[in-house]
């Protein structure tokens, strides 16, 4: 195997990650690193391989969702809790960048891979440990999943109507975020090591799936300590300010929001209420959000959505349809950036993946290779990058190391 130095000019070409992480907050950050130029090698166990393997549609035992999750990743086998599997870890992890990990707190320890361990076989490596509630403190011995996450972090208690439950989200929105925060964690862990005046040694990254939430929605908790008052379920609002869903006549649905003055303004004068003295002062008016709702909200039930869109764009209210996946995938804006691609695979003949939202000036490619068969690429790696014989690693495989 040749580390990737020559496709294209992307930015991370040269840069070795190994992703032993399974499901999505892992797999993510490796992947979002593989989509500008790194060499990715997941590992995962002999039989049982990765969880996303068996999620979502799938065709001849492939699943759907591996695609895009193991998207750009060269795949091999190793069962981690065997002593001649965790010795070629190590050889992995000495020629190794970055180690992606997100078993429980203490089980690579358990396997004599902890982070010390690794140090002494290279002092370079970022390893950047995903959990659901961290490497210390009282929880972290728990199971942890994005649910959870979503739970404790506040998410589902504001999420919902208010006269109804709690709501916990219906796509993985803890790992997503979490996936996204790995991945600049390892580039900022990465850089320290590497600029002039940097460590030339890597780091330890502990990060975790509620923490992750717990950041992105903090200034809820500024607000509460601040304040006094507990954030509520609001439905489709945000505090008061003009923010709601609508159907429309035609079955459709539009999502609008006015966060600041201007805006505010513009849905105000939309449904002529600009004389109105409890309207003079835009942000003054938030204080009667469900009345300007409920009028702007009338309105919209009576025309079809692209009506509703075509005018209140005009009028300079930020408004956007609520799709559908299909039709997010069919929308002229996102074929435009080219959000997604079609690849040839082996499986599925074809599949669509997403690409990584960045768009830089420079002109830097996306690599798209769609994600890859259990050990499909264990003798380009063992073989190749490592140096083990056919021998070899039949043997390993016989005996069910890889």
């Amino acid at each position: 195997m040749t580390v990737d130095k020559d496709n294209g000019g992307l930015p991370l070409e040269g840069l070795v990650v190994i992703d032993a992480s399974t499901i999505i907050a892992g797999p993510l950050a490796a992947g979002l690193l593989g989509e500008y130029g790194a060499t990715v090698i997941k590992v995962e166990h002999p039989t049982l391989g990765d969880g996303a393997r068996r999620i979502g549609y799938s065709n001849t035992g492939a699943g759907a969702w591996w695609k895009a999750l193991a998207q750009n990743k060269r795949c091999v086998t190793c069962d981690l809790r065997q002593p001649d599997g965790a010795a070629l870890f190590r050889r992995l992890v000495a020629r190794a960048d970055v180690l992606v990990e997100n078993f429980r707190p203490g089980t690579l320890e358990r396997w004599g891979l902890g982070p010390e361990n690794l140090r002494q076989v290279n002092e370079r490596l970022v390893l950047l440990r995903i959990s659901g509630f961290g490497q210390t403190g009282p929880y972290s011995s728990r199971p942890g999943y994005g649910t959870l996450a979503e739970a404790m972090s506040g998410f589902a208690e504001m999420t919902g109507q208010p006269d109804g439950p709690p709501t916990l989200p219906a796509v993985p929105v803890a790992d997503g975020i979490t996936g996204i925060m790995g991945a600049a964690s390892c580039l900022v862990a990465l850089w320290n090591r590497d600029r002039p005046d940097g460590t030339g040694k890597g780091d330890v990254i502990d990060l975790s799936l509620y923490g992750s939430l717990t950041y992105a929605f903090g200034m809820f908790v500024t607000e509460h300590l601040v304040s006094g008052v507990l954030p509520t379920r609001r439905g489709n609002r945000l505090g008061n300010a003009p923010r709601n869903a609508w159907p429309c006549a035609d079955g459709g649905w539009v999502a609008y929001s006015a966060q600041s003055a201007s805006m505010i303004k513009a849905i105000v004068e939309f449904v002529g209420k600009s004389d109105d003295p409890r309207f003079s002062d835009p942000m003054a008016a938030v204080r009667y959000g469900d009345e300007i709702d409920a009028l702007l909200g009338a309105w919209i039930r009576e025309r079809p959505r692209e009506e509703v869109l075509r005018e209140l764009i005009a009028a300079g209210v930020p408004v956007g349809p609520i799709y559908d996946v299909s039709e997010l995938y069919n929308d002229q804006h996102v074929r435009f950036r080219s959000d997604f691609v079609e690849v040839e695979d082996p499986d599925f003949g074809q599949v669509t993946l997403p690409v990584g939202p960045a768009r830089f000036a420079s002109g830097q490619r996306h690599r798209r290779q769609p994600g890859p068969a259990l050990g499909a690429h264990n003798g380009e790696v063992y073989g190749d990058w490592l140096g083990l014989s056919p021998s070899e690693i039949d043997e390993l495989r016989a005996r069910g190391v890889i």
